[in-house]
Order: C-alpha cells, then structure tokens, then sequence
C-alpha cells in the first residue's frame, strides 16, 4: 500500500501497468455471451481461479457477444481492472454487488488503474459496486465516441489518496465520490453524483492542467449533487509544472458547489516562471446553480495563457458566485487578478481574462480587484494584457473590497520595466445592493484607472457603473486616471463618499453622466477635479459638502436635494436647490439657478458666483466662507451676465467661517448680488 498524493501522466501509466504487470496475477474473463454471471466462481469464469489480492490485475477487455453482469458477491482486491468490448460490435460489461459485493483497489507499489483501452468502443461499461481506495487511481478511458462511457456508479472512499483521469473519454462519477486529490488530465469526468475532494494544503483539483506534459481535460459537474473541495490548489488549463507543457481545461460547475483552496488559477503559468505556453482555462457555473469560493488568491489569464480566452461565466438566471468572505464561516478575501503577466513572459503575446457574471448574481468580497496588469518585462516585443470583470442587472449583486496600495486597478503598468505593449482593462456593473464598497484603509487611491508607466506604449482603463450604490472611503482619491486612456462611464447609479476627499475623482481622459447620476457626500466633505460631459444629469445628497472644480458639460441639469454643492469650476445646465439645501461658489454656471424657500446661498468674499441665465430667489439666507478679520466694504458675491435676478437674498447673512470687522449686509440689485461689511453702529441705505 501507498499513501503519497502524487498523480501520473497517461505516459508514466503505461510504463507503471507494465511494472505491476511483471510482478502480480493477471486474470482474464472468459464468458463472451449474454447474461449474469459471479466474479468469485473460479470453475468457469476466469483463466484460473479469480482475481482477489493486492496487485491482482482482472482482465475483462475480451470480444463479448452480449451485455454481460458480473456479480462479486463479496469484498474483493485487486489493484487493476481493464474493462470494455474489444469487438467491432460492442457490448457493455456491469460490475455489480451481487450479493454484499464490495471493491477493494490495492497495489503492493505504484497506483492502482481502471482502463477502458479500446478507442472504437461506443458503449457504456459500469462499475456499480462501491470502492475502497488503497492507493491512488488512475482510470483511463480511451473510447473517442461520447458513448463509450466509463461509469463509476458505486461510491469511492479514499481521502487520502489521488484519481487521476487519462484518455479521451468520459468517466462518470455517479456516486458519492471522496478523495485526497483529483486531476482530470484528459477526456472528460462527469460527476452526477456528490464529490468531495482534498483535506487541505497538500491536496489538488486539477483539470486539464500540464505538469511536464501537455494535457487537455474538462470536468463537468453541471448535473452533480454537490461538490466539496479544501486544497492546495484549484489549476483549470494551467502549466503547474518548471518543466512545462500546455494545460487545456474546462471546468463545469452545478449547484451546492463549495470549494477552499489556497490558490485558483485559470488559464496561464503558475508560478508564473514556468515554462509552459500556449495555456487556456474556462470555468461556468450552471443556471441556478450557487458556487461559494473561499481562496485567497484567485488568477484569470496569469503569465502565458495566450492559448485563447480564459474565462469564469454564470450562464444563466439564478447563477450566484461567492468569491472570498463567506459571511459565518470565514473571513478570507480574495486578491481577484484577471489578466496579469509578470516579469519574463514571451513578448508578442496577449493574455485575456475575463469574468462574466452578468447572468446571475454576484457576492465578491475582495481585498484586491486587478485588471489587466503589466508587472515588468522587456524593454522591446510587447505583449497585450486584457482583463475584464461583468456584473450584471441583479439588485443582489455585491461588490465589497477593502485593502490597502490602490486596491483596485483597471488596465495597470506597475514598473518602470513595463515591457512596451499594452495594458486594457473594463469593468463593467450594472447593478450593486447597499453595502457594496471600496475601502482603503492607508489614504491611497481607491480605483486607479489605466496607469500608463515605464515603455507601456498604451494603458486603458474604463470603469462602467450602470446602476445601484457604490460608497467609496479614502481620503485619497476615489476615482482617478493615472495618464494612460482612463473612462469612467456612470449611468442611473449612486456614488457615496465614505470619507473627506480634496480629490475625490480626478485625472480621467473622459468622464460621463448618462440618465440620472446622485452623488451622496454623506456628512463629509468632498473636492471633484474632474469635469463631467453627457447627456445626464446630477443630484448632490448627503448633508455634506460637494464641491465642483471641474469644466462640466453634461446636459441634462442639477439638482441639490440635501447638503451643499459649491461650484468653483463650471456647469452649463440648469440648477435647482431643494429646500434646506444650499449652493453657491466662485465658479461659472451657465443656465438657471434656482433656490427654492429655505435653501440658502454659500458664497466666499472675494470669487463672485457668474451665471449667465436667471436667478430666482426667495428670500435666501447666505452663508458666508470668510477669510480672519475680513475688512470692511463691498464685496461682489453673485454676478448675472445675462438674464435677471427674480426675488432677492435676504439681507441677514450667517458667518460659517472664518470672520469681518464689520456686520454682514446682502444686497440684491437686479443682476448682481453684493455683500457689504458695515462698521458698527453705522447705518446706511440699502439700494
């Protein structure tokens, strides 16, 4: 017996069968026709007596002229099983319980084996009786036609031990299926039944990843009951191996899926400084199905995967993804990278990533959220990085990311040694619930869009909010362009501010409202550099102050529901102040404002407010910004370049901050608003 976790290629197989072929029994069926017959007849069954003992191989790959039944009707060992029709007529072989029959998979050195060898084979074999494993498995099937299907139906116990899938065809794991480790190397494994796999660090699920040959594998558990796995590693089409090879793999996922692994790679090298190329992973998660994934480190498209788009897909309505912090039963986040090449790729490459949850529901508790990132290279050859994250419609969505160094980047150049291509990364949400946030919990930057440095001869970064409430909470920036093509695209959606910024979004190539877009600055203060263009409109909330320092363009108005919005830079549509709410500045407004009953004015001493349309008051109080100890005079606050002003301030003024020699006086005239500091007891005509 042997108890390590090592799995083989379906080349060492070979060689291993012919090993344990020299040195245990071996044999043979020799019923051909129809019907149900007992393994442990030893008379007229086999070539003699019948195989029950470690490292005995059974035989049954024979020409049958029927569908045959074969009972073990006891516990019985064995450390190999080939099976399947030899014939151009193909006949399926049961082997079944009988009565209290029980399999026992047993070697005295290398693995135990289960092998349907004939390629023609077009026929479904099954294995109905439950199995002990002893030693690791390898189960090769190599019929090509999707019928000739290797079965499993049984239950396999044996969690301290490996399976490993080689050949072309399909192995259907039917029953309740528990293992150390399992690799689908090649062809593929359908699991309809449940399956639990690892018991920690050691342990792996791989699926048609390379480890010093190349291997094509999917595994498919669309239909499965469940599957349970705690590992090292989950590789989907990744070369796991320094000595290379490509891996291809495609991994299914169905319902009450719930997998911890220290790492999930798909698609790609890793560690990244493996030679392997070519390399391509793919995972879905089924209609209706949940996948919960406790990992701290999950990688779409790492180093060398330019073998084709590397993907993770909901495919249907219903569809839930939870990625990192499992509220109740861990508090693991997730380090999320989707298109990523470090230092020592091949030039002239691109690596695409992508994760597409726009059917379904999303739950993504990160503290890193990485798309498309160039970590150095060459000076000369350029390779093309493309990451791209999706969440859809669903009013569930969740995007939670709390960490510290930026810790969402999209289309990122983090060294001078950026190896001339080029950077592209999206993401894209057109749906979030209430607690969705970014934090960073240093003052850097929150999102960083399209970081252009070193060689990088292009950077892109777009991020696309389509609906729900992002809170952003930096005193850092919470959105900025870091000098490549930086986008930032808001649709019917709510940003809130978590904390005070001097800039909270700020450095964008382009910068759009469409429909109806609120900013909530809560109790905080913000300052917005960036100018806004669109055909939307804006709603400042929160109790807070928003300041505008940007040129804005956006066309579909403002309106100020709660807080303060101070215009240092310019608007050119209309604004409208909710009562209790205030405005003002020292900036342009081109367009109506409006200050409906109780809102009020915010206006400093010496930066006049100009308008060009219509100010409509109704006896407004102002609050006033002063610097210390402001001297007496007149001082312009509002001038109307065209157009009137209906209605006036009222003449009483509030000193928020700062302080004049004399008392505060507002004068309305009819296209200029004036304040006047009056020493005290002097009395003078207003007009």
């Amino acid at each position: 017996m042997r108890t390590g976790q090592q799995a083989f290629s379906v080349a060492a197989v070979v060689l291993m069968l012919a090993a344990v072929q020299a040195t245990a029994a071996t044999y043979t069926w020799t019923p051909t026709t129809a019907g149900t017959y007992s393994w442990d007849d030893a008379t007229s069954q086999w070539t003699s007596g019948f195989p029950n003992a470690a490292g005995d191989i059974a035989n049954l790959n024979i020409n049958l002229a029927g569908d045959q039944a074969n009972n073990l009707n006891r516990t019985i060992t064995v450390g190999g099983i080939s099976i399947g029709d030899t014939g151009s007529t193909y006949y399926g072989m049961t082997i079944a319980p009988g009565t209290a029959g029980s399999l026992v998979l047993d070697v005295t050195s290398g693995s135990a084996f289960i092998s349907k060898s004939t390629a023609a084979n077009t026929t479904t074999d099954v294995i109905s009786v439950n199995i002990q494993l002893n030693d690791n498995l390898v189960v090769t099937n190599a019929a090509t036609a999707s019928s000739g299907v290797l079965t499993i139906s049984g239950d396999i116990s044996g969690s301290s031990y490996t399976i490993t899938k080689g050949g072309a065809g399909v192995l259907s794991l039917n029953g309740s299926t528990t293992v150390g480790s399992l690799y689908a190397d090649a062809g593929s494994v359908l699991s309809l039944g449940t399956l639990s796999v690892g018991n920690g660090l050691s342990s792996r699920l791989y699926v048609g990843t390379a480890y010093s040959i190349s291997n094509t594998g999917t595994f498919d558990l669309n239909d499965a009951a469940s599957l349970t796995a705690n590992v090292g590693r989950l590789y989907i089409g990744v070369c796991a191996d320094s000595a290379g090879g490509t891996g291809n793999g495609t991994l299914r996922l169905g319902n009450n899926t719930s997998i911890t692994a220290t790492n999930v790679v798909i698609g790609g090298s890793f560690p990244e400084a493996n030679t392997g190329a070519n390399n391509r992973g793919q995972v879905t998660v089924a209609s209706g199905a949940t996948v919960t994934i406790d990992t701290s480190l999950l990688i779409i498209a790492s180093t060398k995967s330019e073998g084709g788009a590397n993907t993770f897909t909901l495919l249907g309505s219903g569809a839930t993804l939870n990625l990192g912090v499992n509220p109740g039963i861990s508090t693991n986040r997730t380090a999320l990278y989707i298109g990523r090449k470090l230092t020592g790729a091949p030039t002239g490459k691109t690596y695409s990533g992508d994760m597409n949850l726009s059917a379904g529901t999303g739950n993504l508790y990160l503290n890193q959220l990485v798309l498309a990132i160039d970590l150095g290279g060459t000076a000369s050859g350029g390779n093309n990085i493309i990451g791209s994250l999706t969440l859809g419609s669903s009013a569930s969505n969740v995007l939670n990311i709390s960490g510290t160094n930026t810790p969402v980047k999209v289309g990122y150049t983090d060294s001078t040694t950026a190896d001339g291509g080029t950077v592209n990364g999206t993401l894209s949400i057109d749906n979030l619930a209430s607690g969705s946030e970014i934090a960073v919990t240093d003052g850097t930057t929150a999102i960083m869009l399209a970081q252009k440095a070193g060689n990088a001869s292009a950077a892109t970064g777009m991020l696309n909010l389509n609906g729900g409430m992002l809170t952003i909470t930096t005193a850092g920036s919470g959105i900025k362009g870091g000098g490549g093509t930086a986008r930032l695209n808001l649709k019917n959606c709510t940003l809130i501010a978590g904390a005070s910024s001097t800039n909270w979004i700020q450095g964008l190539t382009t910068a759009t409202f469409t429909n109806i877009v609120t900013i909530n600055s809560g109790t905080n203060s913000l300052v917005i550099p960036q100018g806004f263009s669109g055909t939307g409109s804006l709603v400042k909330s929160g109790t807070g102050l928003l300041r505008l320092s940007g040129s804005n363009t956006y066309s579909g108005g403002t309106t100020v529901s709660n807080g303060a919005l101070v215009v240092n830079g310019t608007i050119t549509n209309a604004v409208n102040v909710a009562s209790g709410a205030g405005f003002g500045g020292s900036g342009t407004v081109v367009g109506n404002v409006t200050l409906t009953n109780d809102s009020y004015g915010v206006f400093v001493h010496d930066d006049p407010l100009a308008i060009t349309g219509n100010l409509i008051l109704t006896n407004n109080v102002i609050h006033l910004n002063l610097s210390t100890g402001v001297t007496n005079g007149v001082y312009r606050l509002v001038d109307v370049l065209s157009g009137s002003i209906s209605g006036q301030f009222s003449p009483m003024a509030v000193i928020d901050s700062g302080s004049a020699q004399g008392s505060p006086t507002i004068v309305s005239g009819i296209n200029y608003v004036d304040l006047k500091l009056i020493p005290p007891g002097l009395v003078i005509m207003l007009f």
